[in-house]
């Protein structure tokens, strides 16, 4: 009730300020115009053109520098809701100057105050958490998440306000993952809002994602790898979902960090250029020979590419088996020497 009765005292006053305020403008002779002089003797009257403040009303002194004692606290003006700014343009800024006496007036025309509310920001995403955590208690499964409809919803509340929302109502369709929500804020203040919101709730999937841009022909190696939580339903076949099928493997075209990755867009790396030279190596059971040839073919470890000996020109398939190495054995020499 104190609290009730300081807010209507504080509108009742701001009230006859601002009509007095008024009448100064539109009479220059008012009699109503106090006697006094509202300067400070630290130094000149200066407009402040950029405001931050925190109130519910702005003060003369949140306007004007070197206001002096008594006239700094007076009301001038109901603040902006928080989050929100206002501005005072010259008009209005020097009718108030002139009605307590302050020695200021606008250079030009343009002159202006910008006055921004100072507030406590609750983002879209402690929302949610608080949400999930009371469908969590109605036996929604942990793992999944709540995503509101309105993906730009914050909350703006006062910095003196306590920074938390309460759950007034909320209605979940285990059917459809489909909820309702009544939630208000600030809690425990005069002047909580209530807010009705909906969203849904959505089965969540951890993919591996890279934490760095990773350029073609780079190995990827598991230090470039972390782990994202994201929507099942927006996870296609394609995407890579264990992180064995990107480590050693490279990006066919540059990757970028902190987005998922589909299995066609890496491969094994490439340690054999198609017209590079190759370590031919012809194995057998009771013998190992080795022969210079040129690829034909680029590949990756495991690939089996056509090479040529530079000696014979004789034209093999072997198996690459590192840099510029590649195999044959003694099962695929038997049936080259059967086709020959």
């Amino acid at each position: 009730m104190k609290s009730i009765a300081l807010i209507l005292t504080l509108a009742a006053g701001l009230m006859v300020a601002l009509a007095t305020i008024a009448e100064a403008g539109n009479d220059a002779d008012s009699p109503t115009v106090p006697e006094f002089t509202g300067a400070d003797m630290s130094g000149p009257i200066v407009l402040r053109d950029m405001v931050s403040i925190a109130d519910d009303v702005i003060y003369l002194s949140d306007l004007f520098t070197n206001v002096k004692q008594g006239l700094a606290e007076r009301v001038v003006a109901y603040a902006p809701e928080p989050g929100r700014q206002t501005t005072y343009g010259a008009q209005w800024l020097y009718r108030v100057a002139r009605y307590y006496k302050l020695d200021w007036q606008p250079l030009t025309a343009r002159t202006q105050s910008l006055i921004t509310r100072e507030s406590i920001i609750i983002d879209r995403e402690q929302i949610e958490e608080t949400i999930m955590m009371h469908l969590i208690e109605q036996g929604v499964d942990p793992e999944m998440e709540a995503e509101l409809a309105n993906r730009n919803l914050r909350l703006y509340l006062p910095v003196t306000s306590v920074p938390d929302i309460a759950i007034n109502e909320l209605k979940y369709d285990d059917r459809t993952g489909r909820f309702t929500v009544t939630i208000s804020a600030p809690i425990n203040s005069p002047a909580t809002q209530n807010f009705r919101l909906t969203g849904r709730v959505y089965q969540m999937t951890e993919v591996p994602v890279l934490v760095r841009q990773v350029s073609a022909q780079e190995v990827i190696n598991k230090g470039d790898i972390e782990w994202l939580r994201l929507q099942s339903d927006r996870i296609s076949r394609e995407t890579v979902l264990d992180p064995s099928d990107l480590i050693g493997k490279s990006p066919k075209r540059g990757l970028r960090a902190g987005t998922p990755i589909r299995l066609s867009e890496v491969a094994a790396p490439i340690v054999v250029k198609k017209k590079s030279l190759v370590t031919i190596i012809f194995q057998h059971p009771f013998m190992t020979l080795t022969a210079q040839g040129r690829a034909l073919q680029s590949g990756a470890v495991g690939d089996v590419i056509r090479i040529s000996n530079v000696q014979s020109d004789a034209i093999i398939d072997a198996e690459i088996i590192g840099s510029g190495r590649a195999i044959v054995r003694a099962d695929e020499l038997l049936a080259m020497n059967q086709n020959n």
